[in-house]
């Protein structure tokens, strides 16, 4: 259906002259918003919509439906009324397809109000709220509309000429229309703040249990008190209730608090949108996702949570959880600080359980306490726990307890549970007709004609299967692997394992099974929940048998690298190996240095850092690593790799000429392959020759080469012509005499 009301806004504003901050104003909007209303980006709620009326002079039925045309009262023109056509074919459907439009209408109308409503109602009370049965309310609308009709208090133009079978068929299109009107008021109603309350009935803090009463705020807003609550009479207009022993307190629906005890003042405290009372102290949650706490300091170090969605409280704990679903506790040493992936929790004297957004939970003990086992429930939406016990209500509206079988089995025959609490021992709940049932101490909290009576009563005997036995496993790299005894008469079974979130396995017709090791963490010790069920209603499932087991991770080892290659030249070396299967990655260590990683199967080493010479031994190290936990690291290969390389060598040309330009008597050019380096001309310059400048006599090869080289012809000397050589005699050598002896 279309909305004509932005066309009806304008031409009527423009009637009267009025501008749109004329009309904002009036109606106590920025005019931004209402411009929002004149192009159909918005729409104005129904008492926004009242005034508009009222400013134009018009019946608020006359501007919100889109059936009718508008007659104004006479301005000062030659018309006395202005009409404003829309639905061109009108008078050509029937009550069916008007009637056909009328959830859109009420869509569109939900769709604004959740865009409006204040910040401190959240997705609970909003979901709550919407909750409308449109076909019944339709039909009952309708007839109401037919019965208490006045036509008088609006113009409403026909054509006369129209036959008398479109006259009936206008007639029905108006009826339905106004339909529309009073059921999008309707809803609006409903969506919007009655009273300028901040706070509405939600599935939030519904029930309550204390040590000597219970309180439970019933769909019309009453609250039903049991057993004996002195200040019931302060509580009479609360929209929540929260309760621990004797301490109860509760939210009013304008966002303030009232609290049992009365030395708790929480007078101060505005805009609270959810409260929770705990053993010695009270802890609320603001509009503005922060959290207040008065009574017990070690339970109140809430100053700096933030973005919190959902309070609880308990025996010396408050318990936090923000919009992503992380958990916060004060104390910050309690259990359960930081758990990620929670919906909502529950505090008792010595049991806190905190419920996954997949429906399973988790338990801590509390005060030394051992935690109850609540591995195997499913489907929980809401939790609640006492001394040793804990109880779950599912989203089938039936109710899983833990810490105490015999509640469980008493429990089992309750149906359409919508809330349930524990006070203590004391465990009670109500059923879809506001009915209280309960079982443990009772002190007046709950009907004792509620309580459910032993099936063996009504029913016939039934003979229980027994407990499975002789549950063992085996840990392969892959699975763990349960078996066990089969049972009985029992036709399957169903496995759960403690995981996070829980592993559960139905319907197993073997007496075996598996989980993958993926959901397991090495070193950890988990649960196994195995129960036998059989076809035959004649046999009731077995208890549930359950061991522990500590996962150990099965190992394999990587192989060792092998086939060790290297390619070097002198300004690097690349050293490679096959790859290891499995393996990430390699640490690889040269000749006792500094261990380097690769993720390939190969290394290279910058030769400039280590400047071996050409064809020398060294030794590498290499080792193979995995990411996955599954395998350990190979062992050590050490080996022997040669840094070897080709040397390259370049072409030198040296040509020599004389410097007289005169050739030279021996070969005038030199070719030789050299490698990089520096030489002397020296020692190519031909013989008989030297060079023309001895200073340069140094060259360097970096290249192939081509140079001139100026020599000169070696100096020798030659005699004069006219001299010759003398030739003098020898001089004669006399033997030598020896000198005679004196004495002889």
């Amino acid at each position: 259906m279309e909305n004509r009301l932005p066309e009806k806004l304008a031409l009527l504003r423009k009637y009267y002259g009025y501008s749109q901050s004329d009309i904002a104003d009036t109606v106590g909007v920025p005019v931004t918003e209402y411009m929002k209303w004149e192009n159909g980006s918005a729409i104005c709620t129904i008492y926004q919509l009242q005034k508009l009326a009222d400013l134009f002079k018009i019946s608020l039925d006359a501007l919100a439906d889109n059936t009718k045309k508008i007659a104004v009262p006479e301005k000062d023109i030659k018309d006395d009324s202005v009409d404003i056509p829309f639905m061109d074919q009108v008078g050509k459907g029937d009550l069916s397809d008007t009637l056909a439009n009328m959830n859109e209408a009420i869509e569109q109308t939900r769709l604004f109000r959740t865009d409006t409503q204040p910040a401190a109602q959240d997705e609970d009370t909003l979901s709550d709220t919407r909750l409308v049965d449109t076909e019944g309310f339709q039909v009952t609308m309708v007839n109401e509309i037919v019965d208490d009709l006045q036509t008088d208090k609006y113009e409403i133009e026909d054509n006369a000429e129209e036959e008398e079978p479109k006259k009936k068929s206008s007639l029905l299109l108006y009826l339905a229309a106004a339909a529309v009107i009073v059921l999008i008021a309707a809803v609006v109603m409903m969506l919007s703040d009655k009273n300028g309350s901040t706070v509405q009935i939600s599935e939030k803090n519904r029930f309550a249990v204390g040590d000597t009463y219970s309180l439970y705020v019933d769909n019309d807003g009453s609250l039903k008190v049991r057993g004996q609550f002195n200040p019931a009479q302060t509580f009479s207009d609360v929209v929540q209730v929260s309760a621990f022993g004797s301490h109860a307190v509760g939210l009013r629906n304008d966002g303030t608090v009232v609290s049992s005890a009365s030395s708790e003042d929480l007078s101060s405290w505005e805009k609270v949108t959810m409260v929770a009372a705990g053993r010695m102290h009270t802890a609320a949650l603001m509009s503005d996702g922060t959290v207040a706490c008065a009574g017990e300091e070690a339970a109140c170090a809430v100053r700096d949570w933030e973005n919190i969605k959902s309070v609880y409280a308990g025996s010396g704990i408050t318990i936090g959880i923000d919009e992503e679903g992380t958990v916060f506790t004060s104390p910050s040493t309690a259990p359960g600080n930081g758990e990620k992936g929670i919906k909502t929790a529950a505090a008792g004297n010595d049991q806190l359980i905190l419920v996954r957004t997949d429906g399973t939970a988790v338990s801590y003990g509390l005060n030394g306490a051992e935690a109850v086992d609540v591995s195997t429930w499913q489907n929980i939406t809401s939790v609640s726990c006492g001394s040793g016990i804990a109880a779950g209500v599912t989203s089938l509206h039936t109710i899983s307890t833990a810490g105490n079988e015999a509640y469980q089995t008493a429990c089992a025959t309750w149906a359409d549970v919508r809330y349930a609490d524990i006070n203590n021992s004391t465990l009670a709940a109500v059923d879809g007709s506001g009915k209280v049932i309960g079982i443990g101490e009772n002190s007046g909290q709950y009907d004792q004609s509620s309580e459910p009576s032993d099936p063996a009563e009504t029913e016939e005997p039934q003979t229980q299967l027994a407990a499975v036995q002789n549950i063992t496993w085996n840990t392969t790299t892959a699975n763990v692997a349960i078996y066990w005894d089969a049972v009985e008469n029992a036709d399957y079974y169903e496995v759960s394992v403690s995981t996070r979130p829980a592993t559960r396995i139905p319907n197993i017709v073997t007496n075996s099974t598996s989980i993958p090791v993926n959901e397991l963490t090495n070193g950890e010790e988990y649960t196994i929940t195995i129960t036998a069920y059989s076809d035959d209603e004649a046999y009731l499932p077995s208890e549930p048998a359950s061991v522990q087991f500590v996962y150990n991770l099965v190992t394999i080892q990587l192989d060792r690298p092998a086939n060790v290659t290297s390619e070097a030249d002198e300004e690097s070396w690349a050293v490679s190996w096959e790859p290891v299967n499995h393996a990430d990655y390699y640490t690889v260590v040269l000749d006792g240095g500094e261990s380097r990683t690769t993720n390939t199967f190969g290394i290279t080493y910058d030769m400039k850092e280590f400047g071996y010479e050409n064809e020398t031994e060294h030794t590498i190290e290499i080792t193979a690593h995995s990411y996955d936990e599954k395998y350990t690291s190979s062992e050590t290969l050490s080996t022997t790799v040669t840094y070897s390389y080709a040397v390259r060598k370049y072409s030198v040309t040296l040509v020599f000429r004389c410097t007289d330009g005169s050739a030279i008597d021996s070969t005038s050019t030199t070719d030789m392959q050299l490698e990089p380096g520096f030489y002397l001309l020296s020692d190519y310059v031909p013989d008989g020759y030297v060079l023309a400048d001895a200073s340069e006599d140094e060259f360097e090869v970096a290249s192939d080469l081509t140079m001139m080289v100026l020599v000169d012809p070696e100096y020798v000397p030659t005699p004069e012509p006219d001299e010759e050589p003398s030739e003098e005699p020898e001089p004669e050598v006399t033997p030598y005499a020896e000198e005679e002896d004196p004495d002889e």
